[in-house]
């Protein structure tokens, strides 16, 4: 992999395969570009693989490996363009969705201890899974500017642990 930094940013390019360690952006922006899969080292465990204002994947053929072995971020948002493959994260905390296209494939992730929030959320996907754990955590929010919004050609399973923070998703199409 090359990486470059600039502006306290961190971008790596991979011809093949990602397997991340660890990067650290503090409050800089990752982007990701692999001809591959990006996946964590550590496996089925939730260490941080990413810290980072922005993190941003182009053009991978995958992230994680399945929901038990995720990439975990510690990220305030998330874009992914043009993903061919399913893609499986975890949040430390709360996330912002920007742009998110994995195109018919499925995408499935869960925010730990915070919310699920939109971001100018444009979410596409085949199965799409949202998950916020946190008591009290919300996926979207109330008011139809702050919903998440998604385009699936698939099924929708959005989960709020104990329901009190709520679910708040707009649909582009059928459901």
């Amino acid at each position: 992999a090359t990486a470059s930094t600039g502006a306290g940013g961190i971008y790596i390019t991979e011809t093949d395969a990602m397997s991340i360690s660890s990067i650290n952006a503090g409050t800089g922006n990752v982007e990701l570009e692999s001809a591959g899969t990006i996946t964590d080292v550590g496996g089925t465990e939730t260490t941080t693989d990413i810290t980072a204002a922005g993190v941003t994947i182009r053009n991978a053929t995958g992230v994680g490996v399945d929901a038990g072995n995720s990439l975990n971020l510690d990220a305030d948002t998330l874009t992914i363009t043009t993903l061919s493959g399913d893609a499986f994260l975890t949040e430390a905390n709360g996330i912002g969705l920007g742009t998110v296209n994995v195109v018919a494939n499925a995408l499935t992730l869960e925010a730990i201890t915070g919310n699920i929030t939109d971001n100018t959320s444009a979410v596409t996907a085949g199965n799409l899974s949202l998950t916020a754990t946190a008591n009290g955590a919300s996926i979207g929010a109330s008011g139809a500017a702050n919903d998440i919004n998604v385009t699936l050609s698939g099924t929708l399973s959005a989960t709020a642990s104990d329901g009190t923070g709520g679910i708040f998703i707009g649909q582009t199409g059928t459901l």
